[in-house]
């Protein structure tokens, strides 16, 4: 039992790696692994080192990164009844297709972390039933792996906001002052009352009215003013990280949006407005009320010393109370952001898929899986509350003894003519401020303890690479219609995944159109996106017009190629929108580019003609139309190449054939997938693959 405390204090005293995509699990897992054998590696350097594939990896593969990262282990297959022998830190496969952590915690019972959910403490007969049959067994670190180059903190999203509005804080902190110095002034007026009135003196009470009295309104004036200028400071820095976030978004490669829910990252964009209050007000409070504490116990000091050293003594102890939960706290948080988002993709597939729910009777499925997810989001919200109430509780219970054991002590320094009442009065005071303060202080530096769970999700949006982009006009087009040249062209997601596309080469001149058939599954669309530049190859030479697609830039290369793939969608709007995207629309170009693509009839019988709306996704069109539409899209970009990829299969034959007639007209290069060698016209030249 001692062992198993000893070995869960252990992996809290490092932080728990939660998944940010829905395959990384195993990445996860190794990155807690290394940290408790002091091997510093991020689950983000870890993502970008050894990229895993959407359809995840196998024991064997995470084997070989434990081996490169120079972690000692042992894998292992046997059944759940092994698991009763369990000795040693190991990653787990359960439930077939998801690794965590697990240490033995107690006589029966496993201390799991698990990536996707956090921290779980489960009996040895239900990790038995989850149990898949294969675990990697740890045993230590034999050396150290290559240095993980530094990454930046996750604060510097926030503070590179910050920096060029720092003079914006100077008048927020000094209003902040003035405010918290009228505020220790106003037990000096009980104090003036009380010993005034008791003493041989002339009392002069009008006086201490009016003096106090312009005092409380200063500080009303000054505490409002502050808050003012802090919600204009907020709102400034939260617009900026905003919109720098999504400009990042932006320029992100297509292969961050293939790894991830559109929730997640819809998520990592919410997390910004949950540092709004931080930015705005949280620090400059934490700082307000750190000074205050320092001026309150000074003036505390000024009545009685060990009046003062009790009462910074509470507040000490009140703040690392709080402190020590700090850790669990983050997990905890951490885990209620990423329920969330499961939680929002849930929605977001179902109200997509609607359709598909009603036509399939699968309204009660999909219910019961809102449910259950809705009670892990309660559970992880409640999780939350609990450690909050804990740690409020605690330091209640110390901030209440102090203020018990100062009038204790006040009333005894009374008794023994150290103090006056007026003083004593004062002084109680003043611990009352110092109580509430260091009550206040410690969740809002909790808060910003916090707001770096946020930050972390915000920062890997930033972190990711961007595509190289350049000056739209660069370069100039030579010539109307380029060549397309595949010289061995490898493709594969990653290595744990088979070939797609294995030796492909072929040539496509200048003008020509082509048409690429073969069987489903052969990576036909996969090349698409290739030539597109969507993806690049894993290896080989793709050429378009003489030039090494590595060497271009990926912007100036897709301007030139009009495209129609199977994943496209329109977007909400209308039909002109759609069309010309949100460039300056040349309307006979349009009604030209509808007539090709035999769109102009329905477009004209429309009551709004251009300005028909498309709804969403286009989801108020037919999927001929669809296709239609995108084809006039890509159509009215005037490319050099245009790419479709069974565009037409949607289509009857006659309005595909009439779109045929139009295609071989165009004086670019055309390729095309289909399955339907037979409608192909002649002088299209047919390439098989597979």
């Amino acid at each position: 039992m001692v062992l198993g405390v000893w070995n869960r204090w252990m992996l809290r005293s490092r932080d728990v790696v939660l998944q940010s995509e829905s395959t990384e699990c195993g990445l996860a897992c190794l990155a807690m692994i290394a940290a408790r054998y002091d091997r510093r590696v991020t689950l983000r350097w870890l993502r970008r080192r050894y990229p895993v594939s959407l359809r995840g990896t196998t024991v064997a593969r995470l084997s070989e990164i434990a081996r490169d990262l120079g972690l000692q282990h042992r894998v292992f297959a046997g059944t759940g009844s092994a698991l009763s022998k369990l000795d040693a830190t190991c990653v787990l496969l359960v439930d077939d297709c998801h690794f965590v952590v697990v240490e033995r915690y107690g006589s029966e019972q496993f201390l799991v972390l698990d990536p996707a959910v956090g921290e779980l403490v489960l009996s040895c007969a239900e990790l038995e039933k989850r149990f898949s049959g294969a675990l990697l067994r740890f045993t230590g670190g034999s050396r150290q792996c290559e240095d993980m180059p530094v990454e930046p903190s996750p604060w510097s999203a926030l503070t590179s906001q910050m920096r060029p509005r720092r003079l914006r804080y100077l008048p927020i902190l000094l209003l902040a002052l003035v405010a918290e110095l009228l505020t220790v002034a106003a037990p000096l007026y009980i104090q003036s009352a009380v010993d005034g009135r008791g003493g041989a003196g002339v009392f002069n009470a009008e006086g201490l009215l009016l003096i106090f009295a312009f005092i409380a309104i200063a500080r009303v004036w000054a505490a409002s003013v502050r808050s003012l200028l802090t919600a204009d400071l907020g709102a400034s820095i939260v617009g900026g990280l905003s919109n720098s976030v999504f400009g990042r978004v932006l320029e992100l490669p297509p292969s961050y949006f293939l790894r991830r829910h559109p929730a997640d990252v819809i998520s990592r964009l919410g997390s910004v407005h949950e540092v709004q209050e931080l930015a705005s007000s949280r620090i400059v409070e934490c700082a307000v009320d750190a000074l205050a504490l320092v001026i309150l116990l000074a003036a505390c000091c000024t009545y009685s010393l060990p009046l003062a050293v009790m009462a910074a003594s509470g507040a000490a102890l009140c703040m690392a109370v709080r402190v020590s939960m700090s850790g669990r706290v983050g997990v905890a948080c951490n885990v209620l952001a990423n329920t969330l988002a499961s939680q929002d993709r849930e929605v977001i597939e179902t109200v997509r898929a609607a359709q598909t729910v009603k036509l399939n009777g699968m309204e009660r499925l999909r219910g019961d899986r809102f449910r259950r997810g809705n009670s892990s989001l309660i559970r992880a919200s409640i999780s939350l509350q609990r450690m909050a109430i804990f740690s409020q509780s605690g330091s209640d219970v110390i901030l209440g003894l102090l203020r018990v054991l100062v009038v204790y002590a006040g009333v005894l320094a009374v008794d023994s003519g150290a103090l006056s009442v007026g003083a004593l009065v004062a002084v109680t005071i003043y611990v009352e401020m110092i109580c509430q303060r260091a009550s206040a202080l410690v969740p809002k530096v909790m808060d910003v303890k916090m707001a770096r769970v946020h930050l972390q999700r915000i920062s890997e949006v930033l972190s990711e690479p961007a595509e190289e982009c350049a000056d739209w006009a660069g370069a100039g087009d030579r010539g109307l219609a380029p060549s397309v040249v595949c010289r061995g062209i490898h493709f594969r997601y990653s290595v744990d995944d088979p070939w797609v596309l294995k030796d492909v080469s072929l040539t496509i001149r200048p003008g020509e159109m082509v048409a690429i058939v073969g069987p489903s599954g052969v990576g036909k669309s996969t090349l698409l996106s290739i030539l597109a530049g969507l993806v690049a190859p894993t290896a080989g030479v793709l050429e378009v017009d003489g030039c090494d697609v590595k060497a271009c830039h990926l912007p100036l290369l897709r301007r030139q190629i009009g495209t129609v793939l199977q994943q496209d969608t329109l977007l909400s709007g209308t039909v002109l929108e759609n069309i010309t995207l949100g460039e300056v629309a040349d309307i006979p170009r349009v009604w030209q580019c509808l007539a090709a693509a035999g769109l102009d009839n329905f477009a004209s019988s429309q009551p709004m003609a251009l300005a028909t709306q498309v709804g969403d996704e286009g989801r108020l069109l037919s999927g001929g139309q669809q296709k239609r539409l995108l084809l006039a899209r890509a159509r009215y970009r005037a490319p050099r190449v245009l790419v479709l990829d069974e565009t037409l299969s949607q289509l009857d034959y006659e309005a595909e054939q009439q779109i045929m007639s139009v295609l071989l007209g165009l004086q670019m290069t055309r390729i095309i997938v289909t399955h339907r060698v037979s409608t192909l016209p002649e002088g299209v030249r047919v390439i098989r693959v597979g």
